[in-house]
């Protein structure tokens, strides 16, 4: 579904921000971009998205060369969740949400049928049809989150690029939107995301790949590639990986990373 080969990318006047980047992505895999920041993740990202064209290498999505698509043809292969914040306009949930179908708008045409029911199907898979009337503004962060969410599934892209999608999240709203990322990647989606977060590649991704300084370190499962040697490496700061089970369910282990403060 997505595959990524030899990649290189540098902003003018500056040394290259990616270096010889390769990867791919099957339909329902969940990738998570671990490193520290200024590392490129989110120029990983960009790239992905067609927004920041590579020095050299290719993108691919669904086999198709992305500098050979313009953009409506991009939006039907791949949606954006941005990190939720405030709009500046008092958008309600469902006309955000059906801003999703803009790749299926021609010029000055009114969204049809279809339209409006993928925006109800994405308000249903999400769980936030309540929602639908209210203001985006007015909602919790994890609220908006799940509603940007739902604004690239109205978009019917099988690859979702989400940017840090738990930042300034508080705990229960981080684990809504890491429910909600694992069951999408359940269900066929390919999900790439970036995370600040290490213990959150175990709980909702398949693949981690660790980038330093424009430079993929490792990629891989995420029992094999999060451990305590390699995140210490990478961030600079003592953590361990430690595993732990549920009372009663000593089968079923859990691996959680614990930073070492002393």
């Amino acid at each position: 579904m997505l595959r990524v080969e030899g990649l290189w990318f540098a902003y003018p006047r500056r040394e290259p921000t990616l270096r010889d980047i390769s990867l791919h992505a099957r339909a329902g895999e969940s990738l998570c971009l671990l490193g520290p920041n200024g590392t490129g993740k989110t120029t990983l990202l960009r790239c992905i998205l067609g927004v920041s064209p590579p020095m050299r290498g290719s993108v691919r999505l669904a086999g198709k060369d992305l500098r050979r698509l313009g953009a409506r043809d991009r939006g039907h292969l791949v949606a954006y969740v941005p990190q939720a914040g405030e709009t500046p306009f008092a958008f309600q949930v469902r006309d955000l949400v059906l801003m999703g179908r803009i790749p299926y708008l021609g010029c000055g045409r009114s969204p049809t049928r279809e339209d409006h029911r993928a925006v109800e199907s994405a308000l249903d898979e999400l769980g936030i049809r309540p929602l639908a009337n209210r203001r985006f503004n007015e909602l919790s962060g994890g609220e908006r989150q799940l509603t940007l969410l739902a604004r690239a599934l109205a978009q019917d892209a099988r690859v979702l690029v989400l940017d840090e999608p738990t930042a300034n999240l508080d705990y229960g709203n981080q684990i809504k939107v890491l429910r909600a990322v694992r069951s999408l990647s359940g269900r066929g989606y390919t999900v790439v995301m970036s995370s600040h977060f290490p213990n959150h590649a175990f709980l909702a991704s398949s693949r981690v790949l660790l980038l330093r300084d424009g430079t993929l370190l490792a990629d891989g499962p995420p029992e094999e590639v999060v451990t305590g040697e390699r995140l210490t490496d990478l961030y600079q700061a003592s953590v361990r990986v430690v595993a732990a089970s549920e009372r009663g369910q000593e089968d079923k282990e859990i691996r959680v990373c614990v930073p070492v403060l002393g």
